[in-house]
Order: structure tokens, then sequence, then C-alpha cells
């Protein structure tokens, strides 16, 4: 048998992978634990936290009914907005997501909140006033103005002395500071058209234009670098054009001056923004605690400037008031809680103004922030309409569908609605609506909005007291124009609880 050499070659060998030392498994082991911990961390922690009183509150997997406990098919959806509200260690991941953000990027995390120069912090719903996104049309301004002359018309006439103001947004105030990538409009805003209308009505406060110039004269700021208000100087600057504007129009009012007792000290102040974009972070803005004594007292524990509602009293005063307000009237509570024996703050809307008759008030103080204007378009205030007189009327009826909503109370009618495509309406036409019955005509001024369709520029609404009309069966008509010459088309005979009328 034959001896044969095996010339196949011999397969190359895999190299064997080099045995881990117990060093490096140890090292793996541990960073594998790490990681574990730190994505566990913040579920484990949110299994045990109670859940935040202004978040989503922990959902049920049953829900009770009347007859029984059933699976509540909402829990995916609920588990998931309060785990995104709610999860552990939320405003640690929040802060340090925001620091990573301006240190770097010099950008802001939150989309609510705008990072400008010299780390000043704006509020991102004034942005569209600022570049002029937000521009009204002027039959917009002419409604805002007509709607505060109408207020003021409505307390007159019970002896009450409003006061409007809006407060101006910071960077109306502090445009300086804004993002360079932010450009300013070269138009006028919402906020100086608007004042330009009311610059004849004794109601109105140009309040940008007074702080504009108290912050020319200042040495300090007079807006908070990290909150979007005003401070306690900005406030009490505020305050003294209020004070102004009653002391011009009632006689003796006493005027209050600070000026004496004023001991200005810088206190550690925590802003709005600056929490929101960094929840855990300590404090850092300026207050300046001015040293005012407060001489008043609550009807009820104040514990927060926030509330709905709040009631004061303060001895020694003579004037009662009724403020509607925001956030920014926070900083006025004191001084005009120590300028008033009575003083009721609410945050309600629409604007009761029977109320302000109701308490038998003596001043009414109306604020709003510039950047919140459009609500002034949204809901008519709760006030009767006024009645006019209209002997030189020239009046063209016209033969159109109209709809409305005819409201008959025990002692009101309500009208609401929104002229039709038949009316032309111009920027400064007025509307109004008649009665018309066997005893005569009356005619009332509506408001200019619309209360189903608050944007709508032909809006109209109108609360008419039947203590002003005689008994009697009546048409509505409503009329768009002047005290002389106007356009009409007929609504509906009042007389359900409610109708629409076509």
């Amino acid at each position: 048998m034959d001896n044969y050499e095996n010339t196949t070659p011999a397969a190359e060998s895999t190299p064997a992978a080099p045995e881990s030392s117990p060093r490096s498994r140890i090292l793996l082991s541990v960073y594998v634990v790490i990681i574990f911990f730190l994505f566990a961390v913040p579920g484990l922690l949110t299994l045990f936290m109670r859940s935040s009183g202004s978040g989503p509150q922990r959902p049920s997997l049953i829900v009770a009914t009347e007859s029984k406990n059933e699976l509540n098919l909402e829990f995916p959806s609920e588990f998931d907005d309060y785990f995104s509200s709610n999860f552990g260690l939320r405003s640690q991941f929040v802060t340090a997501d925001a620091k990573l953000h301006d240190a770097l990027l010099h950008h802001s995390s939150n989309d609510q909140v705008l990072v400008g120069k010299e780390d000043w912090l704006y509020f991102t719903e004034t942005t569209d006033d600022y570049t002029g996104e937000s521009a009204m049309d002027d039959r917009d301004i002419f409604r805002m103005a007509r709607t505060i002359e109408l207020m003021n018309e409505y307390t007159r006439q019970y002896g009450i002395t409003m006061v409007f103001f809006a407060a101006p947004n910071k960077n109306s105030v502090y445009p300086e500071f804004m993002p360079g990538t932010v450009l300013a409009s070269k138009e006028k805003s919402n906020l100086d058209r608007l004042s330009e209308r009311l610059r004849g009505c004794n109601a109105y406060i140009d309040m940008k234009s007074a702080m504009l110039d108290y912050k020319e004269n200042c040495t300090v700021d007079i807006y908070h670098k990290e909150d979007s208000h005003w401070n306690n100087l900005g406030a009490l600057r505020g305050f003294d054009m209020i004070q102004a504007n009653l002391n011009s129009r009632i006689a003796g009012f006493d005027y209050i001056s600070y000026e004496d007792e004023l001991q200005v000290e810088e206190t550690v102040w925590s802003g709005d923004l600056a929490y929101m974009l960094f929840p855990t972070s300590a404090p850092s803005d300026v207050q300046y605690d001015l040293g005012i004594a407060k001489r008043y007292s609550s009807e009820k524990p104040m514990t927060d400037n926030m509330a709905t509602e709040i009631s004061t009293v303060c001895s020694g005063r003579y004037y009662s008031a009724i403020c509607y307000r925001d956030s920014f009237f926070n900083a006025l509570i004191h001084p005009v809680a120590n300028a008033f024996y009575r003083t009721r703050f609410t945050r309600t809307l629409p604007y009761d103004l029977n109320a302000s008759v109701e308490g038998e008030y003596n001043v009414a103080i109306i604020e709003l922030v510039e950047r919140n204007l459009y609500l002034l378009l949204q809901n008519a205030p709760v006030a009767s309409a006024p009645r006019r007189e209209m002997p030189q009327l020239s009046s063209e009826t016209i033969a159109a569908k109209q709809l409305c909503t005819i409201k008959n109370h025990e002692d009101k009618v309500v009208i609401n609605g929104t002229l039709g495509s038949w009316a032309d309406v111009q920027e400064e036409d007025l509307v109004f609506i008649e009665l018309r019955g066997e005893t005569g005509r009356y005619f009332f001024e509506a408001f200019p909005i619309a209360e189903d369709s608050p944007y709508e520029d032909n809006g109209f609404s109108a609360i008419i007291s039947k203590l002003a009309l005689p008994d009697d069966t009546y048409s509505a008509y409503v009329h768009y124009g002047n005290t002389q010459r106007t356009t009409c088309a007929r609504l509906d005979v009042l007389a359900e609880d409610e109708q629409t009328a076509e």
C-alpha cells in the first residue's frame, strides 16, 4: 500500500479572544449598574412621590361609576401625562438641560422663555406684540377704545369713577435687552394705537409712557430681570399714576405719598421666568422692599396674591374701590389696599361692572397686561347698554337675513350676534339696537363685541334693562353707522326666553 503525503493546506486557526481580566469585568458590571440606576431612580421615585397640585393627578386603572367599577380606558394617556409631569428628579433634569442650553448656546430650552442680552429673560408670548405679528386692524383698535369708553360711561352714571390702564409688556419698557435675532416692529404697537385713540378719555392712563419716563429718571431697573412683571418700584410708579388720575377727578381724594417713608432695600427674588427655566436653582433676581407699612387687614386669610377674590378693609380711609386685575396687579395690592377703606380685588372675566354698582364702590380700577389686550374683544362687559336719543336719524332698512341670539330675562333682554355680509361696516361705525313698539322707538348702543364669535369685527352685544322700557311688545332692529345715519336690519320680536332669529 503506497504511502501518500497529505498536501491539503491546514485551515487557518482563529486566534482566541483574550480573556477579560477580573478588573475589567468588575468595571463593566459597575457601569451597567450605574446606567440601570440612572434609568431606574426617576421611575422608582415617581411611585413614591406625591403628585404636584398643579399638574395631572395620578390616574386610576379602575374608575367607580354609579352602578359599578369599570376599567379606565383612558388610563394609558392619563398615565403618560402624569408621568411626564411627575417623574422623579424632573425639576433637576429640567434645570440641568436649561443650564446646558444657556451655557453652550445662550438659548432657552423652554419655548415660553426668551433669553435676551445680558441674561435678561422675556416671556415668549409678548414677542408678537414686539415684532408686530399680533397687530390688529384699525377696526379692532376702535372697538377696544369704544368698549373702554362705554364702560366709563356706564360706571359714571352711578357715580363711580373708573380708571383703565394696560400694564406694558417688559419688552415695551426694556427693548434694548431683547435677543438680536428678534426684530422689533417699525410700526406702532396695538397699545400705542389704543393710547392715541383714548387720548381724550379721562378714565385712561397711558401707563407705557409713564413707565418709559420713569425708567429714564431712575437709577435702577423698574422691571425684574428674570421675571415678566414690574418690580415694586415700577408698581409704585403705577400706583402714583392711578392716584394722580383719581385726584384730578374726585373732589377731596386723599393722595398718599410714600416719598418720605420709603426705605429702599434690595432683597432676593425668584422670578417666574427663571423658575420656568431653572426650577431647582436658588433665586437670583432683585426685588426692592420699600418699607411701606401695612395699614389694611384682609377679610379672609390672604395666602396668595393670585387668589381670584381678595377683600380688604383699612380704617381711616374714605373711598372704596373694586379692582379688576391680572398678575401685574400683585405688586399693587399692598399700596392700593392702604388707600381705600374697603377694596375688592377680582380676577374674573368678563368684567362684571354690575358688581361695582351693587357693591356701592366709589372707584373701579381695571388693569390688563398689554399682551392680553385682545381679551377686550372676547367678552362684552356685564353692563347695561346706554340709551341713545336719535331724533335726527336717517336710516336705510335692508331686507336681509341677520343672525342673532335674543335672551329674554325677567329684568333684562340680552341681544348679541354678528352683522352679516349685508353690512358694509366702516372703521368707526357704532352699533345700535332699536326696540320698536306702539309706545315709540328706543335706541341703545351695543358693545362692538360678539359673544359667540369674539374675533368678528362686526359683532355686537347689548344688555337692555326692562326698567328703561315701557310695557309693550317690540320688534328688534340692529343698526350700524352713527347717531344721524345708519343702515339697519330687523332681528325678531322679543318673545321667547332664548331664540336665534334669521
